[in-house]
């Protein structure tokens, strides 16, 4: 338990360094690593194959389910695509998130990588948590050590292997 805490918070504080110095540049956007390898892609709210969504799910509207669903296009099919999801309660005092994780899946591959179900779940650390008239304004960072599913919807019976994953967006829902 102790290594998974100790593991955790060294993700953390190097994603926090890693990205001190490469703020998001653009709304709409997301960067993503995984074993070195660093791909740019587009989210948006609006992009039916892909949709990234922001649900009230109170009546009292201080709690936000968040999808942020990065993909990049190879002509006009959809060939990766990262999902990452979350929860936000805006309380008078503070943001709180929760219930986070996130999934790779590539085009050709009924099976993707995912922090899903796992002990040690992903982190999300909100930059840009902005309510206005016009919308939401969600900027974040986050990371995870996500094991490989052969098939991404069925649990499978033994885990692994692992990578070590992370990434930022920032991604503007407009008011409904």
């Amino acid at each position: 338990m102790m290594f998974h805490i100790l593991r955790a918070t060294i993700a953390t504080i190097a994603i926090v360094i890693g990205t001190a110095g490469s703020a998001q540049t653009a709304t709409d956007t997301m960067t993503f690593t995984m074993d070195g390898s660093e791909v740019e892609l587009l989210v948006s709210p609006s992009f039916a194959r892909a949709q990234s969504r922001r649900e009230i799910s109170s009546a009292a509207d201080y709690i936000d389910e968040i999808d942020v669903i990065g993909y990049l296009l190879d002509g006009n099919a959809i060939d990766k695509q990262v999902m990452v999801r979350f929860t936000v309660w805006n309380l008078p005092n503070e943001l709180r998130v929760g219930g986070a994780y996130f999934q790779i899946t590539e085009r050709g591959n009924e099976g993707g990588w995912t922090t899903l179900d796992l002990e040690e779940r992903a982190v999300v650390i909100l930059n840009t948590y902005e309510r206005t008239d016009a919308g939401l304004l969600v900027e974040a960072i986050f990371s995870g050590y996500p094991d490989f599913w052969p098939n991404i919807y069925k649990k499978p019976q033994e885990r692994g292997p692992f990578k070590t994953a992370s990434g930022q967006f920032s991604i503007f829902f407009p008011a409904e």
